[in-house]
């Protein structure tokens, strides 16, 4: 009798000294996500080299770096045309001025290799991030890449040497801290302030950074507000957006940017004229008349698009619907304008 109650005393103080233990247990539920970039490095850096392997230049691409050198020499931005010859002094606002001093350095530090160096750290970066932002899914890890190839294939035409390279990385980043943010908690959202801020500096495609912030933070609101947890995340990411929105006006121009972005939406000439602006499907019924590339890397976005249809339909997941109804309206945009298959 007395060896049992020694043993139960025992017993008893190794539990409480385990409980005071500072070491954290490990959730049952906690699971080890293999990443894709060390599952297969070389698989990852191959997906780079094919969205890197257009060497399309645009016709912009000389009057961003004219226009950054400029910059760099004057020491001042300049409010008015300088180059046209049917309107010259007209009102300019330099919206994408950061992305053009960037590109202008590199050239004239490197010349050409500098830009392709620029845009091989861009498409990489954009690539990873993309890449971080699936590892946090539960996807199998053959599922992630096969979309990873997908998505590299369908960036290749848009991989250019434009100031547009900050937003694809950019928005790959917000993607990834979103999914983060969505299963795990974990993600520093904090961080779309600056982040958005630069981004108002080095190209008009940040309004779509906001939009995805918006429909993200609206999304994960209802679904707490559905499932009785409250609306305290939903105040905190509303905040966030709010600042973030105001962050944009961090700039030499001020609501000045704001305008530039709402013109090129409205003009109906730049719809008209140029291809990556106008819808989708349209570009598309066209190039089926003169097959080129383009076609195959279009219906790699379509498979993407109805890849996600299908799974939604088949496998729904209530932990999932912030980030599909932000992969909705993508989608919905890209149908609207080419310009905007930025998710």
């Amino acid at each position: 009798m007395g060896t049992q109650a020694e043993n139960l005393r025992v017993q008893s103080r190794g539990s409480a000294a385990q409980a005071a233990s500072p070491v954290p247990t490990v959730p049952a539920t906690a699971r080890v996500r293999p990443s894709l970039l060390g599952y297969a490095p070389a698989l990852i850096l191959l997906l780079i080299v094919v969205a890197d392997s257009a060497r399309y230049a645009g016709t912009d691409l000389w009057w961003h770096v004219s226009s950054g050198q400029a910059l760099l020499n004057g020491g001042r931005l300049e409010g008015h045309d300088p180059y046209s010859y049917s309107a010259p002094g007209h009102l300019w606002l330099v919206h994408e001025w950061l992305s053009e001093v960037v590109m202008a350095a590199l050239y004239n530090a490197l010349g050409v290799a500098g830009l392709k160096l620029w845009k091989f750290a861009c498409t990489a970066a954009t690539i990873l991030f993309l890449a971080a932002a699936e590892d946090e899914t539960d996807a199998p890890l053959t599922v992630r890449i096969a979309i990873l190839a997908t998505a590299s294939l369908a960036l290749l035409p848009q991989m250019q040497f434009r100031p547009q390279m900050f937003t694809w990385v950019l928005m790959a980043a917000l993607i990834a801290g979103l999914a983060r943010d969505n299963y795990r908690h974990l993600a520093p959202l904090w961080l779309c302030v600056p982040g958005v801020a630069l981004w108002a500096n080095l190209h008009g495609g940040f309004f779509i950074g906001l939009v995805t912030l918006a429909v993200y933070t609206a999304s994960t609101a209802a679904q707490d507000l559905a499932a009785g947890r409250g609306l305290r995340r939903g105040f905190t990411l509303s905040a966030i957006t709010v600042m973030s929105l105001l962050a944009t006006l961090l700039n030499p121009f001020g609501i000045g940017t704001w305008r530039i972005v709402a013109h090129s939406l409205s003009n109906p000439m730049t719809h008209k004229v140029m291809a990556d602006w106008r819808p989708m499907l349209v570009v598309l019924a066209e190039q089926l008349h003169q097959p080129k590339a383009g076609v195959f890397l279009m219906v790699c976005v379509l498979a993407i698009i109805a890849g996600l249809a299908v799974t939604v339909a088949v496998r729904p997941r209530g932990n999932d619907l912030a980030l599909v109804a932000v992969a909705a309206v993508m989608a919905v945009a890209a149908f609207i304008c080419g310009r905007q298959k930025v998710a």
